[in-house]
């Protein structure tokens, strides 16, 4: 009699991890693996895969290789500067993906609130072995960006580039990227945004603080 009371109860549980209490079923969590290229076949380094609706997220290494892990319900998007934004379902262990050149928003910086030309930006980037050496250092990424008059914010619910008008206008008014923040290492993230406070609080004075975006990591912390 016990030996079948411990067969119902083990049935049991095996039912209950395969369904939630309200009898949906739970999503089970995969690691998988691609590689991100452009459409001659090169490695794009650098590349964003974040998980649709998260804050999660990774990046392609040297060869554009990349892992993740992800439930069965999951969505990829896929970025890299002027390339298109590609969504894949992650039903697949290993999912390569290939981008294909787009049209993307290239600041121009004059007056208040002028509105941004469209042109093609040319995706190749230069990648050395210091930058590779350096790839998790905020004061050494911030000063090599912004040699090149670009400053970065690193937010929290940017899972795309989708901005709407407000963000547009904060990124042209203060010359300024809102960049979706894939790094693991949130620390990593409110040290480079706050290099970038300081410059925006060095150029512009406080009127900056009132558009910005609230979900800037470390933003709370810096104006306190």
């Amino acid at each position: 009699m016990y030996t079948i009371f411990k067969v119902i109860i083990f049935s049991i549980f095996t039912i209950l991890s395969a369904y939630g209490v309200n009898g949906q079923t739970i999503p089970s969590e995969n690691k998988i693996f691609g590689k991100v290229t452009d459409i001659k076949g090169e490695p794009l380094v650098g590349a964003t895969i974040s998980i649709e609706k998260s804050n999660r997220g990774t990046e392609t290494d040297i060869e554009g290789n990349y892992s993740i892990k992800v439930s069965t319900i999951d969505t990829l998007v896929f970025n890299f500067v002027g390339m298109k934004t590609q969504k894949i379902k992650a039903d697949k262990k290993e999912i390569n993906v290939q981008m294909h050149q787009g049209v993307a928003l290239k600041e121009v910086f004059g007056p208040p609130y002028q509105h941004s030309q469209i042109e093609k930006i040319d995706p190749t980037k230069t990648v050395g072995t210091k930058d590779i050496k350096n790839a998790d250092n905020p004061k050494y990424n911030f000063n090599k960006n912004a040699k090149n008059s670009e400053y970065i914010i690193y937010v929290a619910e940017l899972n795309s580039y989708d901005f709407n008008e407000e963000d547009l206008q904060f990124q042209e008014k203060f010359r300024i990227k809102y960049m979706p923040t894939l790094n693991p290492n949130i620390e990593y993230s409110e040290k480079y945004n706050k290099r970038t406070f300081k410059h925006l609080k060095k150029k512009f004075k406080k009127s900056w603080q009132s558009e910005i975006r609230k979900d800037a990591i470390g933003l709370e912390n810096y104006l306190k």
